[in-house]
């Protein structure tokens, strides 16, 4: 039970763990008190300066976002997803064309 969980968790686990969770649910009336939970863990997320937000949701437990796509959200919440999904997106876009710039002919090894 997520309630029974030790306050020991790392942030990154608590809205992993929370997702998880809510995606568990069965009771209509249990995920509409959690949407409010997400809502409030996502507003965080989102709110989170570029390097601890690679840090968190590059990360691959962040896996689990993509999991609420499977599950019948509120408008609000689904609107709220979008946004973190795409700035997920646009944060590993830069990151992939940091590298790429990075990269040099001469440093890629063409034996490995």
């Amino acid at each position: 039970h997520f309630l029974s969980l030790s306050f020991s968790l790392s942030p990154c686990s608590v809205w992993r763990t929370a997702i998880s969770y809510f995606c568990t649910l069965s009771a209509e009336k249990h995920r509409e008190e959690w949407t409010h939970v997400l809502l409030l863990l996502f507003h965080n997320l989102r709110r989170l300066g570029p390097e601890r937000f690679t840090l968190h949701l590059l990360h691959p437990g962040a896996m689990v976002l993509y999991s609420l796509v499977t599950v019948d959200l509120k408008p609000e919440l689904r609107c709220v997803l979008r946004d973190l999904l795409e700035k997920i997106h646009t944060r590993a876009c830069r990151m992939l064309r940091h590298a790429s710039r990075s990269t040099t002919p001469s440093d890629v090894d063409l034996h490995s």
